[in-house]
């Protein structure tokens, strides 16, 4: 007997409420309803995709003692670290780009927030890089932005 890979019933529920969750978002943001409709569609299949990465990765539900880490799950978590890198230095180089050619001075009160948007990229894709010899980067890059909203919102 083959195995079914499509359960029928499952597909018309989840296709209804995707459908019904779209026109929902089309009516409160003004979008077009195809568009609001492939935006969610999207979202589930996501969800479902992060929630069996979740289940396959080490300490999840289906590999709780960590020893059978499937190969797909080892290559999807590299690619998702170089391309996490990638994206951090790419915005860190725009932050600084965009706060190198403002019309506007860097003064007392900016620079701690311009620090911060540039430098706390680059320690996130340390952190990326490798978790446990740079475990303090998070830290410190979330501190930085913390810091440059207070010092940025006291001075007004």
């Amino acid at each position: 007997m083959a195995t079914r890979v499509l359960h029928v019933p499952l597909f018309v529920v989840s296709l209804g409420v995707c459908v019904a969750l779209g026109w929902g978002l089309a009516e409160l943001s003004g979008m077009p309803l195809w568009a609001s409709i492939a935006i969610v569609t999207v979202a589930v299949i996501a969800n479902g995709f992060l929630a069996t990465v979740e289940d396959y990765s080490p300490g999840g539900f289906e590999n709780s003692d960590g020893t059978a880490t499937p190969r797909w799950l080892v290559v999807f978590g590299a690619i998702i670290k170089w391309v996490g890198i990638g994206l951090l230095l790419l915005m860190s180089a725009f932050f600084a780009a965009l706060f190198g050619n403002a019309p506007k001075p860097v003064t007392a009160t900016s620079a701690p927030l311009l620090i911060a948007m540039v430098t706390a990229p680059l320690l996130m894709a340390l952190w990326f890089f490798n978790r446990n010899r740079f475990r303090w980067s998070a830290w410190v890059a979330a501190a930085l932005i913390v810091l440059g909203v207070l010092v940025n919102v006291l001075a007004k």
